[in-house]
């Protein structure tokens, strides 16, 4: 795998071997940075489920101003910390579980990203949506970009975030909620 776009075009990113994590192809982190554009510098990222820490890292390339990695298993933490080593990126990381995180985090993120293991998507993002907006984690404006199984039905809204766009993928899908700016 490689970076996409940005400063480490090219670079290479180590993953985890095995079935515990489904790192996004290039063709999807591509897209979900084609998606949030020119926006991304300076942002404040928060990437959930980070796994090798690929989007993360992306954002990093692409000019993100920071990011935070929230990953529990030991395996991908240790992987995130050789690429970023490796890529002479600073961002923090953060050794939790997705849900634990957000109660503990201090907002607001300009975006969040989350691709979580297919088998805890589908009970889980409501959940992450949830405490996102009730602890007012995203900023107005800011973007909450999921990548899941494309038969997973997400609320169309939840509090204030509203669904912006579905983006199909093969048997992914890439959902943008968006936080009002009022």
């Amino acid at each position: 795998m490689k970076v996409v776009a940005g400063t480490h075009r090219g670079r290479p990113i180590q993953t985890l071997s095995g079935d515990g994590t489904r790192p996004s192809s290039g063709l999807v982190r591509g897209a979900i940075f084609n998606i949030v554009g020119p926006r991304i510098h300076g942002m404040r990222v928060l990437d959930l489920y980070s796994g090798s820490g690929a989007l993360g890292i992306e954002a990093l390339s692409r000019g993100a101003g920071s990011v935070l990695l929230v990953e529990n298993a030991a395996a991908a933490l240790a992987v995130i910390k050789k690429n970023l080593d490796a890529l002479k990126l600073d961002a923090k990381v953060m050794a939790s579980d997705v849900l634990a995180a957000l109660a503990r985090l201090e907002g607001p993120f300009d975006l969040v990203l989350a691709d979580p293991p297919y088998a805890i998507a589908g009970a889980e993002l409501p959940q992450v949506l949830a405490i996102i907006d009730e602890r007012n984690l995203l900023a107005p404006g800011g973007l909450i970009v999921l990548e899941h199984r494309r038969k997973e039905a997400l609320p169309e809204a939840l509090g204030k975030l509203a669904l912006k766009r579905r983006y199909p993928y093969s048997d992914s899908e890439v959902s943008v909620y968006e936080m009002p700016t009022i």
